[in-house]
């Protein structure tokens, strides 16, 4: 069970919602399948970051439940619809464009010494990101992914190298210019120590970039806690204060952060962080 605790690292918090069955936008993941359904969502009066606290085994969701969960045996359909959204509607096609941006205005100093950007995203999923990365830009490509399946996806359909490990047991031998969270630290029990092992895998001048879901916005949308960026997968959802702490916490430096609604309605949150030294 998730500890009750901030990643601010304030304990009194108060209960704000009970969910006594599955949320209208949450898969039906193997291991709520024929349990009692019972959650709570607790809000951190310091900073309004969201904990989502349930006593339902989730231990092996990401080794093979969510993905099978979300896509069944449609992975490669999944990828290609995806692929083909129109810019409007892509939020793929926005995420690489403000990464873009910032990247070169990020390595301008430095690009005479760079022989080549290298890129590792983390938690690669269908590995949509990668795929326009790959398209669009010279970068060495890693993907990390735990699940199998979605690994071999990559792989073979999509051809960029694939690590299937525990982003928190890799070790720092190989370090990156550019290391991207997008919708990872909510999956995952402690935020901190991810992104800290992140900044340890970085090179010098390189950056991390991270997107999470708002919990600030996604609360005042008509549907409220029903919403995605609730469900019982992501245990922390963050506000924009709780996500500057994580980065502060992780012996990073927050260069930008903003806040957005993506094509797809996702309430999101972007932000950049480098090496304090």
């Amino acid at each position: 069970m998730q500890k009750k605790i901030c990643v601010c690292g304030q304990k009194k918090l108060i209960k704000i919602f009970t969910f006594n069955k599955r949320p209208r936008a949450e898969i039906k993941f193997e291991f709520t399948k024929n349990k009692k359904y019972y959650r709570e969502l607790f809000k951190c009066r310091n900073c309004n970051h969201i904990i989502s606290i349930h006593a339902m085994h989730d231990k092996n969701l990401y080794n093979g439940d969510y993905s099978k969960s979300n896509y069944e045996k449609k992975i490669f359909k999944t990828f290609k619809k995806i692929n083909s959204l129109p810019s409007h509607k892509s939020d793929n096609f926005w995420r690489i464009k403000n990464l873009e941006k910032f990247s070169k205005k990020w390595f301008l100093k430095i690009q005479s010494s760079i022989k080549k950007i290298n890129i590792l995203d983390v938690g690669s999923g269908l590995c949509i990101f990668l795929n326009g990365i790959k398209k669009k830009f010279n970068w060495d490509c890693t993907a990390l992914e735990i699940d199998k399946l979605l690994c071999s996806h990559t792989e073979r359909i999509v051809g960029i190298k694939t690590l299937n490990i525990n982003f928190l047991k890799m070790k720092n031998k190989k370090k990156f210019y550019i290391i991207t969270l997008n919708k990872v630290i909510e999956h995952v029990k402690n935020p901190i120590a991810f992104v800290t092992s992140a900044g340890k895998k970085l090179k010098k001048n390189g950056f991390i970039y991270i997107e999470v879901p708002d919990a600030e916005n996604a609360a005042t949308d008509k549907y409220g806690y029903e919403r995605e960026e609730f469900t019982i997968d992501h245990p922390h959802v963050f506000s924009s204060t709780s996500l500057s702490i994580v980065i502060s916490k992780s012996n990073l430096k927050l260069i930008h952060l903003e806040r957005l609604v993506e094509p797809s309605g996702k309430y999101t949150l972007r932000a950049f962080a480098a090496k304090t030294h």
